[in-house]
């Protein structure tokens, strides 16, 4: 695991309020790229959409999601 991954493993457990659908999301969208790591609709994100746009307002999603191997671009992450 490498740093961006472990800080925002450290504030997502600090999350307060509906962990489950944040971490439901983090799931599925690991499990996404584990299952189909070519696919290009799983390397990016619309952040128009209200679960992702709601997982990046919690504390350490967004970092975990760069030490994954995401790019915050022109407002989206891409991997």
């Amino acid at each position: 695991m490498n740093p961006k991954q472990t800080a925002g493993l450290v504030l997502l457990s600090e999350l307060k309020g509906d962990f489950t659908e944040v971490h439901e999301t983090l799931a599925k969208i690991v499990g996404n790229i584990v299952r189909a790591p070519t696919e290009p609709k799983f390397r990016s994100l619309k952040t128009g959409n209200a679960r992702i746009a709601k997982l990046l307002q919690a504390p350490g999603a967004r970092q975990l999601l760069v030490g994954s191997g995401f790019e915050a671009e022109h407002l989206g992450l891409i991997w």
